[in-house]
């Protein structure tokens, strides 16, 4: 997990709102407290069981003066164990309510004060403009094979050239033509996803964010197309039949295993700006413990903060 240096929490709580610099104040407070609460939950505990393990044996048959310390004593541990328990709790609900609260706030000044928060934030725009223009991308190459297709229907029209070998009509030409056309942008759409990947790669390129965004295999529909064009009807045919093949298998192979691999960068992505989210957090608390923190303010804050987000604020 990332997190900040002094200088960057520094800078960040200096260019908090007042109101989000409140709340991260508070949160430091209910830390403080919840750490004090700890540790005498845990003494609490300890000590509870420490008198179940001075239970007389035979506690039924012992002197009544004897079974009623035990009990007694017992009882009030159990009492302080529960005081505690219940203490933890509160101050555990109030701080994930007013972290969930100060959250969105945090991450608004984070956008401003924070490059490596901000790159993982364009990093995503850029990642949703690549599925913009990846779902156009399959929706064209839909269109290209019916096209292509269409081209190789056509061939039933073939004439005889000069040199007496059957060759594409003019009506056949312009149907490849027309599917070159559809190829071209295919083309330009893959080199659109991988501009958009290398961009992506560049802005989150030394931070957190860093990883490598799957590409697209390159390859010239168009060209192809037009290369093939000029051929003979049969060698045209097993043309139109490679280019069919390698289009039915980026749809059914290339393209889903593209969108697994990016699906699995997103959810990486997503775990590592919520560790980095994390270590924002914790690096902003100590600087407020250092700072900001005053143990003779501490219960009186603590309390006001819990009351603040308790179970009847905030809904």
């Amino acid at each position: 997990m990332q997190s900040l240096d002094t200088e960057a929490a520094e800078r960040i709580m200096t260019a908090l709102p007042e109101e989000t610099f409140q709340l991260i104040v508070r949160e430091a407070y209910l830390f403080r407290a919840g750490e004090i609460i700890q540790e005498a939950h845990a003494e609490a505990k300890a000590k509870q069981e420490e008198i179940r393990a001075t239970r007389p044996p035979f506690l039924i048959l012992r002197r009544g003066e004897t079974k009623d310390a035990f009990q007694s004593n017992l009882a009030a541990a159990e009492q302080d164990f529960s005081l505690f328990d219940k203490a933890a709790r509160r101050n555990a609900d109030a701080m994930k309510k007013l972290r969930k609260f100060a959250e969105l706030h945090l991450e608004a000044c984070l956008r401003e004060n924070d490059p490596v928060y901000y790159s993982g934030l364009v990093s995503e725009s850029l990642v949703a403009d690549w599925h913009r223009c990846v779902k156009r991308l399959t929706s064209n190459l839909s269109e290209f094979v019916a096209e292509v297709g269409s081209a190789r229907n056509s061939l039933v029209n073939a004439q005889l050239g000069e040199n007496g070998v059957r060759v594409a009509s003019d009506v056949s030409r312009k149907a490849i033509l027309r599917a070159a056309e559809l190829g071209e942008l295919l083309v330009r759409e893959v080199a659109a996803t991988t501009e958009l990947a290398a961009e992506r790669d560049q802005q989150v390129q030394g931070t957190a964010f860093a990883t490598d965004f799957p590409r697209l295999p390159e390859f010239d529909f168009a060209g192809t197309l037009r290369d093939a064009a000029t051929l003979p009807v049969s060698l045209l045919q097993e043309q139109f039949t490679l280019l069919l093949l390698r289009c039915d298998e980026l749809r059914e192979q290339g393209l889903p295993q593209l969108l697994k691999k990016v699906a699995e960068a997103e959810t990486q992505h997503t775990a590592v700006k919520e560790s980095y989210l994390l270590g924002v957090w914790e690096a902003l608390r100590r600087y407020a413990l250092d700072h900001y923190v005053q143990n003779e303010d501490l219960q009186e804050v603590a309390k006001a903060t819990e009351e603040m987000f308790g179970d009847n604020a905030l809904g």
